[in-house]
């Protein structure tokens, strides 16, 4: 496998009062692994585009943080908020963090062990408050704007493209290359290049998981970027008693969770009992060490009181057989808690994000009344919960499927133990089209899609990947007594 040349970064961060610097902090930085994941690792079967592979690109944008980050994990902090942030471009609007771009002190130098340097100035109402590490990152998710309590900015959405592809534009090539199409699958893992399609029976009476070799970060010989490598085995589970049926469409309460070493067949009923509203969540584990049974086949119910949740989405696939929505549930095994979106105080309660803890009986609920999940005004509108992706330091982002949704829409994203409303990242965001599968990789995701005899995929970088990080010595408090301006350096060494 090639290898990128190794970068060294270097900052210097200003404050200035009537041009003259006040305080002045140095120092040297940690570029992060997320380019040469990206460009080696993640770009998965070649979907990166040619304009998306341009290094320089990838340190056009700047967050800066309150809190010190962790260059192992490629994004800022789960506890880190942003102070002050700047994109490639001249800021004219009024986001208090957005500082500006400034082309005629920065350069690119025709040697490399030069490379580049960039710079961004905040006027004194600009950037104020503290600042104790500085990171770049793509433009696209440099300017990203997650507001508290508010609808989501049009236009601004948490991630950057990075490529797509597509098969099918009639019934019969869709039918044709849908068993071995990288778009139907339910679960693609870049760490052991292998993928995941998850169905239930007509009869949800056995669990399917066929298993593929997929080309993620090592070239195949007989991969393509359309389909797998080759599928390896099909694994029957059987399911006694039989799992939830759909009252009707849309109305499923099955779903999976994938964590890297099982796979969580979760499954939820909304009851009353002793005139109190609750939920019963059954979880179901099957090691993909042993893909043969589950580790318990009769699970001991978790149960919650005073909530009522969303279904999920019910499809039949071309073999009749009940497809899986990925993360329907958030599945947080470091921290054991399940996150889903439903309601506080029954079905005629208040649209919430809710959190269960899989160790006891309690529940947490982040407030959704600035955006509440929207369905049409018809009778047969419906919210089902959508997929979610949960990113390594802990955030993630949560999606739902509207039935006759409005034309603007939005998902969720959970940071720093507070939910935002964030514009959704779909390529084409309808009701007839919606994430497949969403998989965390090397610096990457992918996003899967369904369209009437269309498969595709697209893969992305999101918001908080970062390509450097610098920590800094000593806290900068920035006012608005002050100016600010970023000197950034990158080279090759």
């Amino acid at each position: 496998m090639s290898s990128i040349k190794q970068f060294e970064g270097t900052l210097r961060l200003d404050l200035s009062r009537k041009g003259k610097v006040y305080k002045r902090v140095e120092t040297k930085n940690t570029v992060t692994t997320l380019v040469q994941d990206t460009f080696l690792y993640g770009n998965f079967s070649y979907l990166l585009e040619r304009e998306k592979a341009i290094v320089e690109n990838w340190f056009d944008g700047c967050l800066l943080t309150d809190k010190t980050n962790d260059p192992s994990l490629c994004m800022i902090a789960h506890d880190s908020e942003v102070t002050a942030q700047a994109g490639n471009d001249t800021y004219t609007g009024l986001n208090p963090k957005r500082g500006s771009y400034i082309p005629l002190d920065s350069h690119t130098f025709t040697d490399p062990t030069l490379g580049f340097t960039k710079v961004w100035k905040w006027d004194n109402a600009y950037g104020n408050g503290k600042i104790n590490s500085v990171c770049l990152c793509p433009h696209e998710t440099a300017i990203f704007d997650y507001q508290e309590g508010a609808l989501p900015i049009d236009g601004n959405p948490p991630n950057k493209p990075l490529g797509y592809s597509y098969i099918g534009n009639s019934s019969s090539i869709y039918s044709d290359n849908y068993d071995t199409s990288i778009s139907h699958l339910s679960v693609i893992d870049y760490n052991t290049g292998k993928g995941y399609y998850i169905t239930l029976s007509s009869a949800r009476t056995s669990l399917f998981i066929d298993e593929f070799e997929v080309s993620c970060s090592r070239v195949r010989i007989l991969g393509d970027t359309d389909h797998v490598v080759r599928k390896i085995a099909r694994h029957t589970i059987p399911i006694s008693p039989a799992l939830p049926a759909p009252s009707g469409f849309g109305d499923f309460r099955n779903t999976f969770a994938y964590t890297g070493d099982a796979i969580h067949i979760l499954t939820f009923d909304n009851f009353t009992e002793d005139a109190v509203e609750k939920v019963r969540i059954k979880d179901y584990k099957v090691l993909l060490s042993d893909m043969t049974a589950f580790v318990d086949p009769t699970p001991t119910p978790m149960v919650y009181s005073d909530v009522w949740l969303y279904p999920f989405p019910s499809s039949n696939d071309l073999n009749s057989e009940y497809q899986l929505f990925k993360d329907g549930f958030v599945y947080n095994d470091t921290d054991r808690y399940l996150y889903c979106l439903g309601k506080e105080g029954g079905e005629n309660g208040v649209a919430k994000m809710l959190r269960f803890d899989m160790e006891s009986t309690d529940v947490t609920s982040y407030d959704l009344s600035f955006a509440p999940p929207i369905k049409s005004a018809s009778d047969n509108g419906y919210v089902n919960n959508g997929a979610s992706i949960l990113l390594d330091n802990g955030d993630f982002y949560k999606t739902y499927i509207a039935k006759n949704s409005l034309p603007t829409y939005y998902g969720y994203y959970f940071h720093n133990n507070k939910v935002y409303a964030v514009e959704p990242f779909l390529r084409s965001p309808k009701s007839s089209t919606f994430l497949r599968n969403v998989s965390g990789g090397k610096g990457t995701i992918i996003q899967g899609f369904y369209d009437p005899n269309v498969l595709y995929f697209q893969l992305d970088n999101i918001y908080p990947y970062v390509s450097t990080v610098a920590n800094l010595s000593e806290e900068v408090n920035k006012t608005n007594a002050f100016d600010m301006t970023l000197q950034y350096s990158v080279r090759e060494v």
